[in-house]
């Protein structure tokens, strides 16, 4: 018999067969393909969303931290006697430094980096300037006899122990009583004072500490008095790189201020902090719920707790009318608007990017304008989440918390 007639007669594919197998192969690729990207892009978005959420939480919390303890071992509401604002306790000798727990600068258009007033953006993020406690809550035991130096006694008088704890490492000390802060002394009596510290000497735990002078008699000549010091806090919403008009990106910063400096305006060295990256908009707004002067019923509730405005009828400047009346604050609400690092594709067909920004409450901005609309160039938008809160008030001197 022939081997030939055994062996299997062997054929290959045709070439219908080829393209068939090489369309259905290329139809199950571009199907993974598209499922790939949809769910990337998909990814990179809630990616991006859970980013701005993230750093918006840690950047409100820490600023509702700031907020909450305004005033704390200082409360000075300000320094007008006739508006009916003055911690009672403060100086009555004392008009300077003018100061306030919380100082507000309402939409501070002039200062807000440039990006954010341009581009079709309109925002103009608030300043807000909070005077509270940076010790820790730890009062030292000290006395002055000519208003100027104060001598701080040595840690066995000291009343308590984080203040020996204090007296104990130079590198505390001199890191929360620092020429640039404020000095805080109150007597038996209860009335304090406040004057800008200009010069510490430690002196080996039995510091001393200089300051430009407090304007009350009363405390001019003081004997185991308590102090502490208070620095200035500002949080607001800068160009990174700092001070650059062409910077693209801004974030929100916290710095202490020079209280050296008549102006408010100089920070001291080292204390810039970036809370929050990316951040183009901050709103601070009041919450008032006691009886206006002369009124006969209390204040209605705020009809839009999303807006940047109070419930407090026909104010135009919430800055103006907190700080006028901080001793009817209730609550503050603060509101975070961050935009994503880079341009959001799906946002070209934004439903809402032909309506002006300032036609829109802040917590309604879905999207910022990164690129200038000249010469014809395609704008780019970065998708924007904001975040709001309300924060109580416990340690300023309020109607509210008496």
């Amino acid at each position: 018999m022939s081997t030939e007639r055994l062996r299997p007669k062997s054929r290959g594919f045709t070439l219908v067969e080829l393209l068939v197998a090489g369309l259905i192969s290329a139809v199950v690729l571009l199907a993974i393909y598209f499922v790939f990207t949809a769910n990337s892009r998909q990814y990179y978005q809630q990616e991006q969303i859970v980013q701005m959420q993230e750093s918006m939480r840690f950047a409100v919390d820490y600023l509702k931290n700031d907020l909450r303890n305004a005033g704390r071992l200082a409360v000075i509401n300000g320094a007008a006697v006739s508006a009916g604002v003055r911690d009672p306790g403060f100086c009555a000798a004392s008009a300077e430094p003018e100061l306030r727990a919380i100082d507000l600068v309402n939409n501070d258009a002039a200062l807000a980096p440039v990006i954010l007033r341009s581009h079709r953006n309109d925002l103009a993020p608030d300043r807000v300037r909070i005077l509270t406690d940076a010790s820790g809550g730890t009062l030292l035991t000290a006395s002055t006899n000519d208003g100027v130096t104060i001598s701080v006694a040595p840690a066995l008088r000291q009343g308590s122990r984080s203040a020996q704890a204090m007296l104990g490492s130079e590198a505390q000390f001199t890191t929360v009583y620092r020429p640039g802060h404020v000095l805080r002394i109150e007597n038996r009596e209860r009335a304090f004072d406040l004057a800008v510290i200009t010069g510490v000497a430690y002196n080996g735990g039995v510091p001393t500490i200089t300051v430009a002078g407090f304007r009350c008699q009363a405390l001019q000549f003081c004997e185991d008095c308590a102090v502490n010091a208070v620095q200035l806090v500002r949080y607001r919403v800068d160009s990174d790189p700092p001070g650059e008009p062409d910077a693209t990106k801004t974030d929100l910063v916290r710095e202490v201020l020079d209280a050296t400096d008549p102006a408010l305006e100089r920070t001291l060295v080292g204390s810039r902090l970036t809370i929050a990256e990316n951040v183009v908009n901050m709103q601070v707004w009041g919450r008032y719920d006691v009886r206006a002067p002369g009124a006969a019923a209390e204040l209605p509730a705020d009809p839009d707790p999303t807006d940047d405005v109070g419930n407090w009828p026909g104010a135009a400047d919430e800055g103006a009318r907190m700080n006028a009346t901080p001793h009817r604050l209730r609550a503050l609400n603060v509101l975070l608007a961050t935009r994503s690092a880079r341009e959001d594709p799906e946002m070209t067909v934004a439903l809402d990017r032909d309506v002006q920004a300032d036609q829109r409450i802040a917590a309604d901005r879905t999207w910022f304008n990164v690129t200038p609309e000249v010469d014809g160039q395609t704008p780019a938008y970065a998708r924007v989440t904001t975040l709001t809160a309300q924060v109580e008030t416990p340690n300023l001197l309020t109607e509210a918390n008496p």
